[in-house]
């Protein structure tokens, strides 16, 4: 069996689990999370953790994240779609966070060959891979001091076929039905992040990029940045580039940081263009027999919708590629969004399965809202760990509702909060938000109910609780701050309590880093009084003590009647004067609030 070497002061054994098969255990002291249990069988961590340390003894860890960063690159590719194979050049430049930089790390995909590397002189540099975490690590001649850059050139090849996208992605509509995939006339090839489909950062380096893409002629290309030039292949010197004759050549530049870099490859028809304020791009890929147009205007308006809540759209254009796959969904690369589509069914019925705890779409704008948010949250605002996955997801989801509710009313958001709640409440068992995408071992449902759906919930019970302007102003601040950068659940707290001036410690520990929810007994009693009633209402947590704004409602004199309470004590007593005897009394009304509630 292959396994991993280990680095500096690591742990490496691997052994034979009666029932699970070939494991490996690794020990990395200096990393966020130290112990790592790797299952060969089917490629999966199933074991990620720091053993708990008593006392207040201070961790310390160090990564080669901190001891480099990406600045920018220059990447060249010759793509061959029908055989998968992936030449390409990338120029790097780095800069030195330490005082001698004698090695780094970058991630690159083991089923590419790396031909060789250089340094800016032109000198050949030893490198040394770790196939298992997909690790390339480069050795400097002379090691760059702190605060200087310099620059690395990685010649590369081979057979790549793209994976499935894992960040920044959003689940299409499920179906109660199995419906056959049909394949298009011509396929679509999709490289982002989880191909590894050039060197990359470890972490999470904001860098700007000039990609330079080679394809067959009868195929476009759509990829961050601006295109800035579109040519033909036709000067070729070497006998090896003459079958390239005629291939398409396109040349993309980042104005913006970014923190990947994506491609997509494929026969497409541009529908729709807007270049009034923000470049804007509608294309559809073969097979596709419907052009939904108006996909610009509704872009249009979620992107000013978004604008006047969170701040500017961070890149320069905007491009939208629709295509034919055999999973729905979507996912949202810096500064374009691909949406996956499934080929019609002969009779156009869609099957909508209501048992998915994230499908929304029986709004039709939710796909393109939510990916859309992903140009703010999860792409100019990412996450710095695991932990905070829930910035990118969760900020997503909250973002796509709010525009649902701008667009279509507050009709909407009852149905919405109900079926939050609901998922929460029958997941909420398994783990709090901050456990992040290790809550997607058991069931991918669980991951989506908590990251997406409990942390909407959050987000707008601490809407409720601070108020419009002091929440809209600590998100655009929080987004202003990290823009361009990784952020983490502290950092957000920090802003928020900033700006609000208020001590979230109680909220965000309960509801984010607990998987307990609130259990609640509510009474209430109507007493007549001089010139009408008096409504009581006591308020009794049984547990823990959560923090939480209630909406309590009721009819009065014919009419509807919303208040809200804050509850920010065990046990609370609230008087209602009313003119009119009160009917139909209802508590947490939308279930806006995930829990028991008796």
């Amino acid at each position: 069996m292959v396994t991993t070497l280990p680095q500096g002061e690591e742990v490496v054994f691997s052994f034979k689990g009666k029932r699970l098969g070939d494991l490996t255990y690794i020990y990395s002291p200096f990393t966020p999370e130290e112990i790592n249990l790797y299952r060969w069988k089917d490629d999966k961590i199933i074991n990620l953790y720091s053993p708990h340390e008593g006392g207040k003894r201070k961790k310390i860890f160090i990564s080669f994240v901190e001891m480099f960063e990406v600045k920018s690159y220059k990447i060249e590719i010759d793509f061959k779609p029908q055989q998968f194979y992936i030449s390409g050049k990338a120029k790097i430049e780095v800069e030195s966070k330490v005082d001698s930089l004698e090695r780094i790390r970058l991630k690159l995909n083991p089923k590419l060959d790396i031909l060789r590397i250089y340094d800016e002189e032109k000198r050949a540099l030893i490198y040394s891979q770790d196939r298992l975490r997909e690790s390339l690590y480069i050795y400097f001649i002379h090691p760059p001091p702190e605060n200087k850059r310099c620059s690395i050139e990685i010649y590369y090849r081979g057979k790549l076929v793209p994976p499935k996208q894992v960040t920044d992605v959003i689940a299409g509509p499920q179906y109660d039905k199995n419906l056959t995939y049909m394949a298009p006339k011509s396929e679509t090839y999709f490289f982002s992040r989880s191909a590894f489909w050039y060197p990359s950062p470890p972490g999470d380096d904001y860098f700007k990029a000039r990609l330079r893409i080679i394809v067959p002629p009868e195929y476009q290309c759509i990829s961050n940045g601006e295109l800035i030039e579109k040519t033909r292949l036709n000067d070729v010197e070497r006998v090896e580039e003459i079958e390239k004759t005629g291939s398409s050549v396109y040349i993309f530049e980042t104005k913006y940081p970014i923190k990947y870099l994506s491609f997509l490859v494929g026969k497409f028809t541009k529908v729709e263009e807007d270049s009034e304020s923000l470049p804007l791009q509608h294309f559809y890929s073969s097979g596709i027999n419907f052009q939904k147009k108006g996909l610009i205007e509704e872009a249009k308006n979620i992107i000013q919708f978004y604008e006047s809540k969170f701040g500017p759209y961070p890149y320069e254009k905007l491009s939208i590629v629709r295509r034919i796959w055999s999973t729905s969904g979507g996912h949202s690369p810096a500064s374009f969004i691909v949406i996956n589509e499934l080929s019609q069914a002969q009779n156009g019925t869609v099957y909508v399965n209501k048992r998915s705890p994230v499908d929304l779409s029986r709004w039709k704008e939710y796909f393109i809202a939510h990916e859309i948010a992903h140009q703010w949250w999860g792409q100019a605002v990412t996450w710095k760990t695991y932990h905070d996955q829930w910035l990118s997801e969760g900020l997503a989801q909250f973002s796509a509702t709010l525009y649902l509710v701008e667009k279509r009313g507050e009709g909407v958001l009852p149905p919405i909060l109900k079926k939050f709640s609901q998922w929460t409440r029958k997941k909420s068992i398994w783990g709090p938000i901050t456990l992040g995408s290790r809550l997607s071992y058991h069931d991918p449902k669980v991951y989506q109910a908590i990251i997406y759906n409990k942390a909407s919930l959050a987000l707008n019970m601490l809407r409720d609780l601070l108020g419009e302007e002091a929440f809209f102003k600590g998100l655009q601040e929080f987004f202003s701050r990290h823009k361009y950068g990784a952020a983490s659940t502290k950092d957000f707290i920090k802003t928020i309590e900033e700006i609000s001036g208020k001590d979230l410690t109680i909220f965000f520990r309960n509801w984010f880093d607990s998987y307990v929810l609130p259990e609640v007994k509510v009474s209430h009693s109507v007493l007549k009084a001089e010139g009408g009633y008096i409504l009581k209402l006591r308020i009794t947590q049984a547990k823990e003590l959560f923090v939480f704004p209630l909406w309590v409602e009721w009819i009065e004199n014919g009419n509807r009647v919303k208040k809200k309470l804050i509850i920010d004590e065990k046990k609370e007593e609230f008087d209602f004067e009313l003119k009119s005897k009160p009917r139909k009394i209802k508590i947490n009304p939308n279930k806006a609030v995930p829990g028991r509630f008796n």
